[in-house]
């Protein structure tokens, strides 16, 4: 092996190498036949040539020398070299003569069936060597094939040892066929097995139930007695209805694990309540929802109606978040309410109140509709024109708002408290006069 996968080796890197021929890599007077390194000389399997064998004779010069001893022995060319025409069923009696019949062997230079296979078959222009004794195909006389499962002996089609009866032409054990138990065509119940030529129960199913085997130790269907059967979820041990081990604890004839069963929690008839588990018989708020709110399994870290604590509801418009309220965008939490107005309470914890800025806006303060001061008023103006700036004006008890396209002013001091007044071209910024005046509006 190991020669081989060197030559192979040498002839790789060889043809890498761009070598004309790997026979290089034999030494001188060797010629690499199969991977191999051989002297064609003498060596009998590849004498003068690779794959030239000698057989029956030796390689000298690389030419096949045959042996002189039987005098049978010839050469007939080919490979091997050297046979016996008195044994070689290839050249039998003769180069090129092979044995016709399959099975033939060669003896004394002549064809003839081996004493292990000494008929000709068929009789009329034979193939094969057969035994008429013994061949299931050729039983007696050539072409006489025996029945399904039957066996040739003493050139008869007989029924073998392990099925020695005959029924319709099948070889079957009447002591232990069920099919055919005792006499031919008699079939055993459903699961019974035929045990010296009698229809029984088998050792697994013991015990006949009206025609059917079963095991009364175990079945939960025939417990102890035919019919007795278990109670649901029960099985039969020892022929005795018990519980099984994965529900070992029974309430009411049925069969429960009082460990886990939500229905019978440490006992019977203990039910845990809405949304709870029982573990270890005891009944618990699962992991996800770890805080038990009066009977109710809550997350407090989540719920809007237990945040941070059971009972601690969120706003109606508030969402709970890692235990706090939290109002939407835009909005503040005061007093257990969302308030528009940004983020801002009044002192008092409540919403701010929502005041009309007289233009289709609104603005948001801590004082009561129609509080006029310079606060409120800028409070109305910039909620006007965020962006917008202080204008001139000579009005007195009033703040004066421009964007650059229009000039409002809103007054707080009587008498013109509680009045706007738009100045379109955005640079004059003209005084309110009375309620209903041009470009006059209400605010509060």
């Amino acid at each position: 092996m190991r020669a081989l996968l060197v030559a192979m080796s040498l002839a790789l890197l060889c043809a890498a190498a761009g070598c004309k021929s790997p026979t290089s890599y034999c030494e001188t007077g060797r010629t690499l036949c199969d991977g191999l390194c051989v002297d064609a000389s003498r060596d009998p399997n590849n004498c003068g040539a690779c794959g030239q064998e000698c057989g029956l004779g030796s390689c000298t010069n690389g030419a096949c020398v045959c042996a002189a001893s039987p005098s049978t022995v010839t050469t007939c060319g080919g490979s091997p070299a050297c046979v016996d025409i008195a044994t070689d069923p290839n050249h039998c009696g003769g180069c090129g003569r092979p044995c016709a019949l399959a099975g033939e062997a060669c003896s004394d230079q002549t064809c003839a069936c081996p004493a292990s296979t000494p008929d000709h078959c068929p009789d009329t222009n034979p193939t094969a060597c057969v035994d008429k004794q013994s061949d299931r195909d050729n039983c007696g006389t050539c072409g006489n094939r025996c029945l399904t499962n039957h066996v040739c002996e003493g050139g008869e089609c007989v029924c073998p040892a392990i099925a020695p009866d005959l029924c319709n032409g099948i070889c079957v054990n009447l002591t232990s066929d069920a099919r055919n138990c005792d006499t031919c065509g008699h079939a055993c119940s459903t699961n019974h097995v035929c045990v010296s030529r009698a229809c029984v129960c088998p050792t697994t199913l013991p015990d006949d139930c009206t025609g059917t085997c079963v095991n009364l130790a175990t079945d939960a269907a025939n417990c102890n007695s035919c019919g007795r059967l278990c109670l649901t979820n029960h099985v039969c041990q020892s022929r005795a209805c018990v519980c099984p081990a994965a529900l070992p604890d029974e309430c009411s004839g049925s069969c429960v694990d009082l460990a886990t069963d939500r229905a019978h929690c440490g006992d019977c008839a203990n039910a845990c309540t809405t949304n709870h588990l029982c573990s270890n018989r005891s009944c618990a708020c699962p992991a996800t929802l770890a805080t038990d709110c009066s009977g109710t399994c809550v997350d407090t870290t989540t719920d809007p109606d237990h945040c941070g604590g059971c009972a601690n509801p969120c706003p109606a418009v508030a969402s709970c978040t890692a235990s706090d309220c939290v109002c939407p965008r835009g909005s503040a939490a005061c007093g257990g309410e969302c308030c528009e107005g940004g983020s801002s309470c009044c002192a008092d914890s409540s919403c701010p109140i929502t005041h009309d800025n007289g233009l289709g806006g609104h603005f948001f303060a801590c004082v009561p509709l129609a509080t006029y001061d310079e606060s409120t008023a800028t409070a109305a103006a910039i909620s006007w024109s965020p962006g917008g700036q202080p204008g001139a004006s000579t009005c007195t008890g009033c703040v004066a708002w421009q964007n650059g396209a229009e000039c409002v002013v809103w007054c707080y001091a009587p008498p013109l408290a509680g009045l706007a007044r738009v100045n379109p071209n955005g640079i004059d910024c003209i005084c309110p006069t009375v309620a209903g005046g041009p470009q006059t509006y209400v605010w509060n």
